[in-house]
C-alpha cells in the first residue's frame, strides 16, 4: 500500500537529520532564518506488511499513522 510522507518537524539545521530524511525522498531549502526548512514535496513510501512498517520505525522512530499517510513523529505536535 503507498502512504504519503510527512514529519511532524519543519526545521532541520542538523545535517545527519537531513541526510537521513533525504534517502525517503524529502528535499530542504535554506530559509532567513539560516536553517534548513522542509520543502512541500511530499514523497510516497510503499508498505505492504507490519514488518516493513516496524522496520522502517526503527529507523526513523515514532510515526503516527492516518488514512493513506504516515508522518514521522520527529518534533512537537498539538
Amino acid at each position: 500500500m503507498k502512504f504519503t510522507l510527512l514529519t511532524t518537524g519543519y526545521f532541520y539545521p542538523n545535517e545527519e537529520d537531513r541526510l537521513k530524511l533525504q534517502e525517503i525522498g524529502f528535499e530542504f531549502e535554506h530559509s532567513d532564518y539560516s536553517k534548513f526548512k522542509k520543502s512541500n514535496k511530499q514523497p510516497e513510501i510503499e508498505i505492504n506488511s507490519l514488518e516493513e512498517l516496524i522496520s522502517f520505525s526503527n529507523k526513523f522512530g515514532e510515526v503516527i499513522i492516518n488514512d493513506g499517510s504516515i508522518e514521522i513523529y520527529d518534533d512537537y505536535r498539538e
